[in-house]
């Protein structure tokens, strides 16, 4: 009797472990790809024309934002556009005028501007004003930065070699409160800044800058009348996010570029103990909970190609997701495709499908989409395996994260694929079905 009740202790602890590993998956289904503009290069998430569904702002390399309304459960059959500056590289969704309606701020690399678009209503919006920055503007972040009650504007400058004006800035433009816009103050910054993050670092009220200037990430601290001297730390940082990532209700840092780095906060705005994972040079980082779990986890674009070429013969482009599997620490890569042809996709997350569960949008350079991956949790929401040699073991390990089980396994003989790797899964990637669902396997057994 001792036995079989040690047994039966044994079966509910290794049910209880199983119900929580899968209650902790991050799963998400097969993506819907819609059209954009020329180049899409960033995409911001917000409900535009009040109807507490989610939309998307789209910035798009040829010069043009599209915006994408969401007509039920994250389907954006249609799209407008407006004109906004040449070679936009960020959009940034905020109240400008105080009207409670959400406006737009998208900068402009080429022409060293930020075109601001007031929302007149129904995600109407009027024509564009654009206003002066540091060179070469890349990113854009929208915050009450001086404490005035106003929404003010901060970009990243990286600055133009070919000319006098070659220091790479931070431009602050303090808002007037109707949507206008006064001359930017700059401030100097070590590297190149492809990013802009704020957040209250140090507890003190103000929101404080962070720019990812790879390889090190800089940090703003807010004085009230202005930003400090930078402190930079070093990371892998060309993009970056802020995010209590382990816990203790400090905002820590999460950056990505030539792998993914996350510092931590000591509580006063300055960060110790870098930890990096190898993932590749990821393209783009976005940071949310996935899975209920009140962990915030990373998402990442693919590893950046070298050129249009090599975007163009690729089978689809991906995102990588990291879960945060507690105390700042985060889990294996974890592949889900657009199963669109391109590169460089560049995430964002929000609730588009209307369940609660934050979805993954991404904007695709050169396909001239954008990509909407709704969130499974709680499903069995099958893993790309066949776009990479994925081991049976390897398999296992990911269908398990993804709250599915292997199915039937069969071998077959391939040229192509090495012994012992899965040559193909059914059903295919991005099937959702019930939790713990089977999928089956066929595994090569090498060459005849």
């Amino acid at each position: 009797m001792k036995l079989l009740a040690g047994i039966g202790v044994l079966l509910l602890v290794l049910v209880e472990a199983s119900a929580a590993a899968q209650s902790r998956s991050v799963s998400f289904g097969g993506a819907h790809n819609y059209r954009a503009g020329r180049h899409p290069t960033s995409v911001a998430v917000a409900d535009l024309n009040g109807d507490r569904r989610l939309d998307l702002a789209v910035a798009n390399g040829g010069g043009t934002v599209s915006i994408l309304l969401n007509r039920r459960r994250g389907r954006f059959p249609m799209k407008r556009e407006y004109r906004v500056g040449r070679d936009p590289s960020s959009v940034a969704i905020g109240d400008l005028n105080g009207d409670r309606k959400p406006d737009l701020a998208v900068a402009n690399s080429f022409d060293s501007t930020v075109s601001v678009l007031l929302n007149l209503g129904g995600a109407r919006f009027g024509p564009r004003h654009d206003y002066a920055t540091g060179a070469g503007t890349y990113g854009v972040v929208i915050r009450d930065l001086n404490g005035d009650g106003k929404p003010d504007l901060a970009t990243a400058n990286l600055g133009d070699d070919s000319s006098d004006d070659s220091t790479p800035t931070v431009s602050l433009l303090p808002g007037s409160g109707d949507g206008s816009f006064g001359a930017h103050v700059e401030y100097p910054i070590p590297g190149q800044p492809l990013a802009l993050a704020a957040g209250d670092l140090n507890g003190d009220g103000r929101p404080d800058l962070v720019a990812a200037d790879s390889p090190k990430v800089s940090v703003f601290l807010n004085s009230g009348d202005g930003l400090q001297a930078p402190r930079s730390y070093r990371s892998s940082g060309d993009a970056v996010a802020i995010a209590d990532m382990n816990g203790d209700r400090k905002p820590d840092l999460v950056t990505a570029g030539d792998g993914v780095s996350v510092l931590l906060n000591r509580g006063d705005g300055s960060f110790a103990r870098t930890q990096r994972y190898e993932t590749g040079y990821e393209q783009g980082l976005a940071v949310g909970d996935l899975n209920r779990d009140r962990r915030p986890d990373v998402v990442l674009g693919e590893p950046i190609a070298p050129n249009q070429e090599d975007c163009d013969t690729g089978d689809g482009i991906s995102v990588t997701v990291l879960a945060n599997k507690g105390h700042g620490k985060l889990g294996g890569p974890l592949e889900f495709s657009t199963d669109y042809e391109g590169c460089d996709p560049t995430p964002a997350l929000g609730d588009v499908s209307g369940d609660s569960l934050p979805d993954i949008v991404t904007a695709n350079n050169y396909s001239g989409t954008v990509s909407v991956l709704t969130n499974a949790h709680g499903h069995c929401a099958v893993p790309l395996m066949t776009d990479y040699l994925v081991s049976l073991a390897a398999a296992r390990h990911l269908l398990g994260r993804a709250a599915c089980r292997v199915g039937i396994v069969r071998y077959a003989y391939s040229k192509h694929v090495p012994k012992g790797f899965v040559i193909s899964e059914h059903p295919g990637w991005g099937a959702v079905l019930r939790q713990g669902a089977k999928v089956n396997l066929m595994v090569s057994r090498g060459q005849r």
